[in-house]
């Protein structure tokens, strides 16, 4: 099914049981009794948000409703039996259980939409889906929610914004973060009222904005992972080798085991030869035959002695065979034996070592989580912005922290401590927030390499904001290339550079209310000047200056050459080179430079350099409120005032008389200027096909007027 009838089939809650039927009908008994045993094991996909044995009056059941719709109003209308898995009542108007007093109540509910769609069992019917209907239905995503609190000069309070879609509520935080709208809080009910902002008016910020120590902690937490995972890899093998070691000497006990069984057979084998012979010799006694004894003797004591020489060989040789064996493992036992101080002595230093590295590495990744709430400036900030205010790094707004309590969020702060709505504040915050300590420095900093100014933010900087300052900072780097690249006129390897307020603006740490196109331009155009002043003669660039006496190549020129005398130009430096520009291509071309320079100074990453904020610096605001008391009030004062610091002399007018207006029809006399009208050299009428009609003669009566010097009008323009 498609998402038009209400069916949502990428999420499990809304996917029936394979056992349920498609809808409670009059034969889905069985189904819907097995989808509520499935439900009450647990095992079924979309878990109930009811109590089946307790009794619900209507009003419970459409608050069930209207909550199981408003947690997945994102998926529209929903048809009957997707409620009923989940809420338990019957909306379908072709169940036995219809519930109509509910879908009457449902129907009269202004956060109820009601769409009916055919049925999918019988498309001749209609089946009603419900689906939740926000206050502001157009609301679907930030820019419409922008658009929404725009439309309403007067206000719209957050609360009817809260449910118009999942995650509106941190849209509405962004938004007021960043001083799109203003928050205004409500003193009677404590709810806030957001009214639209207008025009915004953002000033820059002095100091160059960076990343900070954020680059120098990342790479201090990866040698911290780096370390402790070798130390468990170490770990590791020496468990494999002492794992090894243990197989080792288990093999060599039963090696020597084996050894003691076959000296117990040999020990077996000598006894029974020996038995033997003794029953031989019995057996001849008895016959009474001496010398059949004697022989039957002698024969059975050969036989005893040769089963006794190769029972003894047997016992020699099992005897000889596993002393190797038992030398290894005596060797073994020996080495493990020795080695077994030395082994748990390194397992200890190894646990230590462990230890340590993963306090080095908790160490390092709160050091990153620290650095990645801050950005470094090369000037103080906090003459120009306070704790609680709105700022802009990066692309991104955020609000310099005033958190006091570590782990806590902005707003689960303190109340003195919390960030008011507006993006400006005309004080600053309570001073027991300095007595308690904030968590993260606004203050001066110093590094192995720098030193700077901290800028703490209420949230991490983002990817995208980070790397758009290190664009800015690579941009910045390569204007400053571009501008120091030019070389002087007079030669020596000397550098003069592109000076001037445009090269300023664009470089310096100070910030500039300049329009960046203009300063592109004029950048630009100083450094065309630049380039276009230097060079040689006969490698000048097309509008660079040709200087006296260079290139001249007289008599004297050649006889002073060809004596070994450097000329003129080799005498000042010059070469046969492009006279400006980066000297390591002199390949390239004026147009060149003056295009490589045009993409420095425009790159968008230099809009990033400096941080931003809403309204004035403070230390501009409290100049004006410290003086405003000494403003004039009045002309008469002011005019008083004028004389006091000798701007005006006593008596002379404050203003001027107003110039008059000259009447463009009067000339210098006052009179009124004489119309002239020439007729040009052999000027002769064109539109002959109106010659002898009505328009034709109009026309000649013109041109007669005309020559007679008289107006003829404007033709009607």
């Amino acid at each position: 099914m498609s998402n038009i009838h209400g069916f949502d089939f990428l999420r499990s809650e809304h996917t029936l049981p394979s056992d349920a039927t498609a809808f409670d009908g009059p034969g889905a008994a069985p189904a819907a009794a097995a989808s509520a045993a499935a439900a009450a094991s647990g095992s079924g996909s979309s878990p109930a948000i009811y109590s089946s044995g307790v009794a619900r009056t209507t009003e419970h059941k459409q608050f069930d409703v209207i909550k199981f719709l408003n947690a997945h109003r994102s998926s529209g209308c929903l048809p009957p039996h997707v409620i009923q898995t989940s809420t338990g009542v019957h909306l379908n108007p072709a169940s036995p259980s219809y519930d109509s007093e509910l879908a009457n109540s449902l129907s009269t509910n202004p956060k109820i939409r009601i769409e009916e769609v055919p049925d999918p069992e019988n498309p001749t019917l209609l089946l009603p889906t419900y689906g939740y209907q926000a206050k502001f239905a157009n609301v679907v995503d930030r820019t419409t929610l922008l658009a929404q609190i725009n439309r309403c000069p007067n206000g719209v309070r957050k609360r009817d914004l809260s449910d118009s879609y999942v995650g509106v509520e941190a849209d509405i935080d962004a938004l007021i973060t960043a001083g799109d709208v203003l928050a205004v809080a409500n003193p009677e009910d404590r709810h806030k009222v957001l009214f639209p902002r207008g025009e915004q008016f953002l000033v820059e910020l002095d100091g160059l904005v960076g990343t900070g120590t954020y680059e120098q902690c990342r790479e201090d937490l990866r040698k911290a992972e780096e370390e402790s995972n070798k130390i468990r890899q170490q770990a590791k093998e020496a468990a494999a080798a002492a794992a090894a070691v243990d197989a080792a000497k288990n093999n060599s006990a039963n090696t020597a085991a084996a050894a003691d069984g076959a000296n117990g057979s040999a020990d077996a084998n000598a006894d029974t030869a020996a038995a033997a012979a003794d029953s031989a010799a019995s057996a001849a006694d008895t016959t009474g035959t001496a010398s059949a004894a004697a022989d039957t003797k002698a024969s059975t004591a050969s036989t005893a002695d040769t089963t006794a020489s190769a029972a003894a060989d047997t016992t020699a040789s099992a005897t000889d065979k596993p002393a190797p064996a038992a030398d290894t493992a005596a060797s073994i036992a020996g080495a493990t034996a020795s080695s077994k101080s030395d082994t748990a002595e390194s397992e200890e230093l190894r646990a230590q070592k462990l230890a340590a590295a993963i306090s080095q590495q908790t160490e390092a990744r709160h050091r990153l989580e620290r650095a990645s709430h801050l950005v470094c400036t090369d000037i103080d900030p906090r003459v120009q912005i306070r704790r609680g205010e709105a700022i802009n790094i990066g692309g991104s707004w955020f609000r310099v922290s005033s958190a006091v309590q570590d782990g806590v969020p902005l707003d689960k702060q303190p109340t003195r401590a919390q960030a008011p709505p507006s993006v400006v504040m005309m004080k600053d915050l309570s001073r027991k927030n300095d007595a308690d300590g904030y968590v993260r420095p606004f203050d001066e900093y110093s590094s192995k390499a720098t030193r700077g100014f901290c800028i703490p933010l209420d949230h991490p900087l983002p990817d995208e904001a980070r790397e758009n300052v290190r664009r800015a900072e690579a941009a910045r780097d390569r204007l400053q290339k571009v501008a120091g690249s030019v070389k002087s006129a007079g030669g020596g390897g000397s550098r003069v550079g592109v000076t001037g307020g445009a090269s300023s603006q664009l470089i310096s740490s100070h910030a500039s209310a300049s329009n960046p196109d203009t300063s592109a331009s004029a950048f630009v155009s100083s450094f065309k000047a630049s380039v276009g002043g230097g060079g040689g003669s006969s490698g000048r660039l097309a509008g660079g200056r040709k200087r006296p006496g260079v290139g001249r190549t007289g008599a004297a020129g050649r006889a002073g050459a060809a004596g070994g005398i450097p000329s003129k130009a080799a005498r000042l430096g010059d070469t046969p080179s492009t006279g400006g520009g980066d000297q390591s291509d002199p390949q390239k071309t004026l147009a060149e430079l003056v295009q490589e320079a045009k993409e420095a100074a425009t790159d968008p990453s230099l809009m990033h350099t400096h941080a931003r904020r809403h309204g004035c610096t403070k230390d501009v605001r409290e100049m004006f409120l410290a003086t405003r008391d000494d403003v004039p009030k009045s002309e008469v004062e002011l005019y008083n005032l004028m004389i006091h610091h000798k701007l005006i002399d006593p008596g002379e007018p404050m203003r001027r008389p107003r110039m008059k207006l000259k009447n463009p029809d009067l000339d210098n006399d006052g009179k009124p200027k004489k119309r002239r009208y020439y007729e040009r050299k052999n000027q002769r009428m064109t539109n002959t096909h109106l010659i002898g009609t009505e328009i034709g003669a109009a026309l000649a009566r013109a041109t007669e007027r005309q020559q007679q010097g008289k107006s003829v009008g404007d033709g009607g323009m």
